[in-house]
């Protein structure tokens, strides 16, 4: 995240996901919450890392100043 005079930008790799799987909200004037949805993984699958990828997760950062 950059701190740019009147803005924040923030950059995020997502490599692999859908841009209809990605969510960013404004929680408020401090806070923003990105939701990233995984693609739908098959029952055979049961390795630890590809179970990961079922789930969605769920990062929130606010900013304090």
């Amino acid at each position: 995240m950059v701190e740019c005079p009147d803005s924040f930008e923030v950059k995020v790799e997502l490599t692999g996901f859908d841009k209809d799987k990605i969510k960013i909200e404004l929680a408020d004037s401090r806070t923003f919450v990105l939701s990233v949805r995984g693609p739908e993984q098959t029952p055979q699958q049961t390795n630890a890392e590809e179970k990961q990828l079922d789930t969605a997760s769920t990062h929130t950062h606010t900013h304090t100043k």
